[in-house]
């Protein structure tokens, strides 16, 4: 993982995602997209962005906005098109099967998510 990781955040939270944005920030990352539904991940996914070659992080909320299966959903897409990504779980659930990494809890806090990012 590179010093300064590009991450792409699903989170329907606004407080924790702009907590998290804080923190992954002042651990030198760079937030590139950060989005709260579903639709707009799809959309911006279908584009196929230049950018979005360079994400080296993945931050999913398995539930979002009540539905249980959006981060799965995202997530099979993102492995398939960016294959070398991290695809990490945000959820306060179980260990999700889709994370290709650790799963990470809103228990663990913002400022422990990016400092486990940091050690990727």
């Amino acid at each position: 993982m590179p010093q300064e990781a590009r991450i792409f955040i699903v989170e329907d939270n606004q407080y924790y995602a702009t907590t998290l944005i804080e923190f992954l920030e002042e651990a030198g990352h760079v937030v590139v997209y950060c989005f709260s539904h579903l639709n707009g991940v799809l959309k911006i996914l279908e584009q196929n962005l230049e950018d979005l070659r360079d994400i080296d992080v993945f931050l999913l909320d398995a539930e979002l906005n009540g539905d249980c299966t959006a981060g799965e959903q995202i997530a099979q897409i993102v492995k398939n098109k960016f294959p070398n990504a991290a695809v990490i779980s945000i959820s306060s659930q179980k260990q999700q099967e889709w994370s290709n990494k650790p799963n990470i809890t809103a228990m663990d806090g913002s400022k422990k998510i990016a400092q486990i990012i940091t050690s990727l």
